[in-house]
């Protein structure tokens, strides 16, 4: 009797246990997801493109990471655009992470900053063909830099070229422009 009050006693705190740590998982994904969806929705409408993949990483069951790839079909665009563009992607998600306050509970370091988000953006042509060099195909944001990356025209395998910039440098030059367009 004793001893399947104990057992009885320990299947319920399993249980308990497990069905609390699912929910405070689920409900930072679905908080999570809302915010990220939202302002995902926002820059496709804003810059023509898809999202192709969403992701992320926890640590001790926090928000530690989120992973975004986006495709766009609207031809070549300039280094200068292409930094523009990741910029304002990676500034609007972190204003909407960091003014949620409901977030804040489930992310693992707050405030999150460009080092929390991984961004990608995959340009094409507009009849859905590749980018080659010269054109940029690739603008993404990670590992604490904004990069640009072209494709060999003779192995779409590799990139003929691979630039990078730290992003606090391409964040600089893309106030300082604005801030130049908004004076003229």
């Amino acid at each position: 009797m004793i001893k399947n009050f104990i057992y009885l006693n320990i299947g319920l705190f399993i249980i308990l246990w497990v069905s609390s740590c699912n929910f405070n998982s689920m409900n930072s994904e679905m908080v999570f997801n809302k915010v990220v969806s939202e302002t995902t929705k926002t820059l496709e409408k804003k810059y023509k493109m898809s999202a192709v993949g969403i992701g992320g990483s926890e640590v001790r069951n926090k928000i530690a990471s989120v992973s975004i790839s986006f495709s766009r079909y609207q031809g070549p665009i300039t280094k200068e655009n292409g930094r523009k563009m990741i910029i304002y992607c990676l500034e609007a998600y972190i204003s909407a992470v960091n003014e949620n306050e409901q977030l804040k509970p489930y992310l693992n370091n707050f405030t999150f900053t460009h080092e929390n988000f991984d961004i990608v953006i995959i340009n094409y042509q507009e009849n859905g063909q590749r980018l080659k060099d010269p054109d940029i195909k690739v603008f993404a944001n990670y590992a604490n830099k904004i990069h640009f990356k072209t494709e060999d025209p003779l192995d779409s395998y590799n990139y003929k070229t691979n630039e990078s910039e730290p992003y606090l440098e391409a964040l600089t030059i893309v106030k300082k422009d604005t801030l130049l367009n908004v004076a003229n």
